[in-house]
């Protein structure tokens, strides 16, 4: 066996087993994600942290005037569109998540459970 075909076999190997290891999709959202807007943490307590300042601090780690500057100086930099596939996470709702992030170090899972989105979509949010 030359030296040519071993390293075509082993490539052919290889791509036989990342294929093979693919985990597939049982959803392109999950069911419990759906309900986002009417049930995620964002859509529940955020208006209601936003009349206590005391507890908005406790939450993000930050006053509520200090959380509106920060909004207004990054909205455009962080606004995203709705596409033909799926619905954007508002502006406002990705700043929570990245501030809810930095104050509990929570996983990237754990904040997708309260928020009602998958654990990739939150470290896509949290790295952007």
């Amino acid at each position: 066996m030359s030296l040519e075909s071993s390293s075509s076999d082993e490539e052919l190997l290889f791509l036989w087993i990342s294929r093979a290891s693919k985990k597939k999709r049982k959803y392109w959202v999950h069911p419990i994600n759906t309900t986002r807007e009417e049930q995620g943490e964002f859509s529940n307590i955020f208006l209601d942290l936003l009349k206590d300042e005391q507890r908005f601090y406790n939450y993000f780690r930050m006053s509520i005037n200090s959380f509106n500057e920060l909004y207004n100086i990054i909205k455009s930099d962080i606004e995203k569109q709705n596409t033909n596939w799926r619905k954007y996470v508002s502006s406002k709702e990705r700043l929570v998540i990245f501030l809810r992030f930095l104050a509990t170090g929570d996983t990237f899972k754990t904040i997708g459970h309260s928020y009602r989105m998958g654990s990739t979509t939150v470290g896509k949010i949290v790295r952007d």
